[in-house]
């Protein structure tokens, strides 16, 4: 390999590296209050956000347990079906958006539904 092939490898690899890590610095994380802002433009759709864990409660009867995620900007409640993270502990939430209950067509707040969760930390807690 020729010493430009060698730096275009180092660029690529270092670009893998660093998109890999992105969502541990904040890129990619969308604040929690600007999803309740705009909860109709969120609907439905993935997204990342990082806070920090707290009030769980699991839902009788059903495998979803609940839990309170808090960032500068708001809070939110994240559905999961994993164990829930420990209180204070701060997570990364890979999720979609939904409403969480419709009552005659109409949309009572915002829910997260839990997909991946890491640890800020950079340990993998839940897929």
């Amino acid at each position: 390999m020729n010493r430009s092939g060698i730096g275009i490898a180092a660029l690529a690899g270092a670009a893998l590296f660093l998109m890999a890590g992105c969502d541990q610095i904040g890129v990619g994380v969308t604040p929690i209050g600007e999803i309740q802002r705009q909860s109709a433009a969120f609907e439905g759709k993935d997204v990342t956000i990082r806070g920090i864990s707290g009030q769980a409660i699991k839902i009788p009867l059903v495998d979803t347990k609940y839990y309170r995620l808090k960032d500068a900007t708001g809070e939110m409640a994240i559905l999961t079906n994993a164990a829930v993270p420990a209180d204070g502990e701060e997570v990364i939430v890979r999720g979609r958006v939904e409403n969480a209950l419709i009552v005659d067509g109409r949309g009572m707040g915002m829910v997260v539904r839990e997909q991946e969760r890491k640890s800020a930390w950079m340990k993998n807690s839940s897929k």
